[in-house]
């Protein structure tokens, strides 16, 4: 488990060291309120692109993080990162902020984060898996 949670936190480490290398997208989620165990997670995306081209977005990955006992990391549960696609959609580079609604994450939550707050992880790749840019947001499970 300790594994786990050390890769997913590797991830977001490169996550947002590889904004240095990414093509200037800058991804604003938006979780829902809460949302119960066993239910499908879709969150939506604010993204504008500062860039001097246009991106097509098609690819994600998404993840889900949280701890169910004491807040302890030996207790974190990670489900993910999932490779998600997507229909396309280009970002125009003219700093224009275009809206993605229901981006899957989990199509079952755990009952392992029931009771606590979760973290959610949405990061763009390109064909090559490489980051474009990406966001987190909280979601509390009740």
């Amino acid at each position: 488990m300790i594994k786990r949670v050390l890769i997913l936190l590797m991830g977001i480490t490169a996550f947002w060291v590889s904004g240095a290398f990414a093509e200037d997208l800058d991804v604003e989620l938006s979780c829902p309120t809460s949302v119960y165990a066993g239910s499908v997670l879709r969150v939506t995306a604010y993204v504008s692109n500062d860039g001097d081209s246009a991106v097509t977005l098609n690819r994600y990955a998404a993840g889900m993080v949280g701890t169910n006992t004491n807040n302890v990391l030996s207790s974190s549960r990670v489900f993910g990162p999932y490779a998600r696609t997507m229909n396309p959609r280009t970002i125009p580079a003219t700093g224009q902020t275009v809206k993605i609604s229901s981006l899957s994450i989990v199509n079952s939550v755990s009952a392992d984060f029931k009771g606590k707050m979760a973290m959610v992880v949405v990061d763009f790749v390109n064909a090559r898996g490489n980051s474009l840019g990406g966001g987190t947001c909280l979601v509390n499970v009740p």
